[in-house]
């Protein structure tokens, strides 16, 4: 791979993650608190807002706003997700979640959330409604040190260090709590599906 262009971020953002809208708006969240808006065509920082969240854990956008997650710093985990106007990134709600808060995928009215939890709790990962306001609809506990999270049709698909739990998508239950599991003392790190293929 070859970079073929940059965009100036601005000083001591620190961008940490980012979520493509189309071929020409981005949000990054970073690790400063704050969540940027790019514009793809021109390469350019559109908008900064102000620090919103201490330690973002994921970002994601459903309907014209924009979630962060504030995962916080150890030993203090924070339990928020920011809402966000996807056009002057002002906060307009908010949803208290578990410690830990991560990262985070679109279903159908809903935005789910991994929450990793303090040992010794266990995980969890909840359902925050896309409509005003922001409510916590569902959870369910999935484990210890949940990291991330992806969805295809119906289901969603849970990393733990060691294996990827299905859940059912709504309501949440547990579908298989070890569909896919690795051994031998490796670990996972990240997971993405395919909206092509729907391979994960």
């Amino acid at each position: 791979f070859q970079a073929i262009d940059s965009i100036a971020m601005p000083a001591n953002s620190s961008p940490g993650y980012i979520w493509i809208v189309d071929s020409t708006r981005a949000y990054v969240a970073n690790y400063a608190g704050t969540v940027c808006l790019l514009n793809l065509t021109t390469r350019t920082v559109v908008q900064t807002s102000s620090a919103v969240v201490t330690f973002p854990g994921g970002i994601i956008v459903n309907s014209g706003r924009v979630y962060v997650s504030d995962f916080g710093f150890f030993p203090n985990l924070k339990n928020i997700v920011k809402v966000l106007d996807g056009n002057s990134l002002a906060v307009v709600d908010s949803a208290k979640v578990g410690v830990g808060a991560g990262a985070m995928v679109a279903g159908t009215n809903r935005v789910y959330v991994v929450s990793s939890g303090s040992f010794p709790s266990k995980g969890k990962v909840y359902a925050i409604n896309t409509t005003t306001p922001a409510t916590v609809v569902d959870s369910i506990t999935v484990g210890d040190g949940p990291s991330d999270i992806a969805i295809k049709n119906q289901s969603l698909f849970v990393l733990h260090g060691d294996r990827v739990m299905k859940l059912n998508a709504a309501p949440l239950s547990v579908s298989d709590s070890s569909f896919v599991r690795i051994s031998n003392a490796l670990y996972f790190y990240a997971m993405q599906t395919d909206d092509i293929t729907g391979d994960i």
